[in-house]
């Protein structure tokens, strides 16, 4: 069950197409796991195409009465018919761009386990690309989205990460296992954002491992004892 969800603003902002392309990322990722918000960006898609339609009409009339005061009833008449032409035009995609191959991952391997990408990801990962490890946390690179940076994150069955906080925003969508740390349990589909007036120190049971996706602007700062040696060492896994 998921039990952690972006904000309704931040819903808003991704279905007005508001966002930056790396949220925008994370958002779509939990979208793939969560009926509730993918059923809520719907509604709202809707709710904006509707006023869109209305502003559309709203100008088909003012340039009509505009067009009424100067032209002749024949001129009118084919001034309406031209402006509903362009209203229903299909714009259509070119299909050579349409039907463009772009090359599926269904499957990662990391640390000798196979998981399944969600929908969302699978056209960005690239199995060729090397996995990062530092001690029991693994990072793979997806790309990078305006100012953020996108990663699988695999975190090794009991593994405790060092508490540590973020320099500004890190999310975090959980897609296969579970993890723990001072805010709760997650789950696949859980949308966790931190940033730089939080730390927190996640870890995973026994037996079971956790892969997921992160989307953060800068490396993690650990905040005690000797894992804050390893603090110059973490843009290597950013």
């Amino acid at each position: 069950m998921i039990n952690f969800h972006p904000s309704d603003r931040l819903l808003e902002n991704y279905a007005s197409a508001e966002l930056s392309s790396g949220l925008a990322l994370a958002v779509a990722t939990h979208l793939d796991y969560c009926p509730i918000c993918r059923q809520h960006v719907e509604q709202i898609e809707a709710e904006l195409a509707q006023a869109h339609l209305l502003d559309q009409d709203s100008m088909s009339e003012l340039l009509l009465a505009q067009a009424d005061n100067t032209a002749e009833p024949d001129s009118l008449a084919g001034m309406g018919n031209m402006l509903d032409q362009i209203l229903q035009t299909d714009i259509s995609v070119d299909e050579a761009e349409q039907t463009k191959a772009v090359t599926q991952h269904h499957l990662l391997e990391v640390n000798q386990q196979k998981y399944s990408l969600p929908r969302t990801l699978k056209s960005f990962y690239q199995p060729d690309v090397r996995w990062r490890k530092l001690s029991g946390v693994h990072t793979n690179k997806l790309g990078e989205y305006d100012d953020f940076r996108a990663n699988l994150l695999y975190i090794e069955a009991e593994t405790h990460v060092p508490k540590h906080t973020h320099k500004s925003l890190e999310i975090t969508v959980v897609l296969a296992g579970s993890l723990c740390d001072e805010q709760g349990q997650y789950y696949p589909g859980d949308f966790i954002v931190l940033d730089n007036s939080m730390t927190h120190s996640p870890a995973t049971q026994s037996e079971q491992a956790c892969l997921c996706l992160t989307v953060m602007d800068a490396p993690v700062q650990f905040t005690e004892g000797a894992a804050r040696l390893l603090n110059p060492f973490t843009q290597l896994m950013y």
